[in-house]
């Protein structure tokens, strides 16, 4: 379901030169890649198990690929976002006006996010004894990225793995919606309040 409804927005999206053109349903239309991906994939496999009646250890490493370029591509292309909108609200508070990004700024955003999350995604592909992390089956429900439980390689994952894969972004958004309510930078009313209550929800 969820893969069906982000096809139907996505083509929507696409459908309409005008409404592709804006910055931020470009934006949208690269967050929902990764989920549309994530949600084919991950059925796919859960029947391919379901149907063979037991865990397919192949594909582990694929899965493990794709569930954390969802997570990272998520992570830091919601993390621009919120940057754009904390800068929108600071310069509309200031009764300045706001500039969206040109499409090809937006673009090469994107395009960086998901090479930087494709190569975060595979680093326990590469097969190096020596790497602090491993992937595997987690609580059974998927293959993900993990410590290798042991003391360095759990401060590894923590300080270092999960802040480059999500912990940055989702501090900044968290910083963000803390620094608009302080400020109280939220307009009562009009379209950067909707345009921001939309992406921080």
């Amino acid at each position: 379901l969820v893969a069906l409804f982000c096809i139907v927005v996505f083509l929507g999206i696409l459908s309409s030169r005008r409404v592709r053109r804006r910055p931020f349903n470009i934006y949208l239309i690269f967050l929902m890649v990764p989920d549309i991906c994530f949600s084919v994939f991950c059925c796919t496999s859960c029947a391919l198990n379901a149907f063979s009646g037991h865990f397919h250890r192949s594909g582990c490493g694929f899965q493990t690929f794709y569930c954390q370029f969802a997570f990272t591509t998520n992570s830091w292309l919601n993390g621009i976002i919120a940057w754009e909108i904390h800068r929108m609200l600071k310069l509309s508070a200031n009764t300045r006006r706001y500039t969206p990004p040109p499409q090809r700024k937006v673009f090469s955003h994107c395009i960086f996010v998901y090479i930087y999350a494709a190569v975060l995604s595979s680093v326990t592909l590469w097969d190096f004894s020596w790497f602090p992390l491993m992937h595997s089956p987690v609580s059974g429900l998927a293959c993900l990225i993990h410590d290798r439980s042991t003391t360095g390689s759990t401060l590894f994952f923590w300080l270092v793995y999960f802040p480059l894969f999500m912990g940055i972004p989702a501090g900044y958004t968290v910083w963000m919606c803390y620094d608009v309510w302080k400020r109280g930078l939220l307009p009562n009313t009009g379209r950067n309040r909707q345009l921001a209550i939309f992406f921080v929800r």
